[in-house]
């Protein structure tokens, strides 16, 4: 259900048991009329971005390829920081443990 209209989600967390889910404004919650703690006394534990990540994704991937196309360093990964930043998201994937299983079920 896209609830994002503060009324409509009102009226769901006084009518529909917890927990409820919601997906974020498009620019999250930031400036929205309900804060964490009015959702969370309404019922709702749960809160998804319908694309907000992903946008942000495509947008910094975009501007690492300019980067790399006009020579410059990637202001958002700075100098230096490749290394850091792909073991913290080999970290927050899992990929270890994953890699783990493929090793354990996968035949040579």
């Amino acid at each position: 259900m896209f609830t994002r209209n503060a009324e409509e989600m009102r009226t769901v967390g006084e009518r529909v048991a917890p927990p409820l889910m919601t997906f974020a404004p498009a620019d999250g919650f930031a400036e929205f009329p309900l804060k964490e703690r009015d959702l969370a006394a309404l019922g709702y534990r749960l809160a998804a971005s319908s694309g907000t990540a992903f946008a942000a994704m495509v947008k910094a991937v975009r501007q690492s390829y300019e980067c790399l196309a006009q020579g410059k360093i990637d202001p958002f990964i700075g100098k230096g920081n490749v290394e850091k930043e792909m073991k913290a998201a080999m970290a927050t994937t899992g990929l270890d443990r994953l890699l783990e299983i493929e090793r354990r079920t996968m035949k040579d």
